[in-house]
């Protein structure tokens, strides 16, 4: 059961995504249209989710799984060069991830 927090006006939650095994440690939005969001948790994956799908509460919002660090992922940022993904975790290990693919490229 996923806690709902208690937000303080004007805020209202809108959605929860739940689909990772762990704490959510970072995350980042595709800056060059606002279409994606990643999620990078202490269960060693990165979730990729569409943000619009994610906003209406939609199952399909998941898009993608990564797999590939082995220890928690703490940090994300998307490429402006779409479809690449930079990843980092505790593994000490940067990852760059071509989201065509769904493969680590370096």
């Amino acid at each position: 059961v996923v806690p709902v927090p208690k937000w303080h006006n004007p805020w209202q939650l809108g959605t929860v995504l739940s689909s990772h095994l762990g704490w959510v440690r970072c995350l980042a939005i595709d800056g060059t249209n606002n279409e994606l969001l990643a999620t990078g948790s202490a269960d060693r994956t990165i979730k990729i989710f569409n943000v619009a799908e994610a906003c209406v509460g939609d199952e399909a919002a998941l898009k993608l799984t990564l797999t590939g660090h082995v220890s928690a992922v703490r940090g994300l940022k998307f490429s402006t060069q779409f479809p690449y993904l930079f990843s980092c975790g505790e593994d000490k290990a940067v990852k760059c991830w071509d989201l065509e693919t769904n493969q680590v490229v370096r």
